[in-house]
């Protein structure tokens, strides 16, 4: 299965993937405003979090599919 170990916060305005020093990184928590260094957008962490996650659940289901259509061949 192909499901991903590792997912990476994205902007929600722009898309691209915030790329945030690991100092800063480890000590944003739950209600934070993370500022987007591509577009300058703030971003709301537990909402970055959550489309994360939804795609993490997308990527899940996709390998399931994928592992069950080949075993039932």
């Amino acid at each position: 299965m192909n499901i991903p170990e590792k997912v990476s916060l994205k902007c929600l305005s722009c898309g691209l993937v915030l790329d945030v020093d690991t100092e800063i990184a480890d000590n944003i928590k739950s209600g934070d405003q993370v500022k987007c260094n591509h577009c300058g957008e703030s971003n709301d962490f537990d909402s970055m979090v959550k489309v994360a996650e939804e795609e993490v659940v997308i990527s899940a289901e996709k390998a399931i599919k994928e592992s069950l259509g080949k075993f039932f061949q």
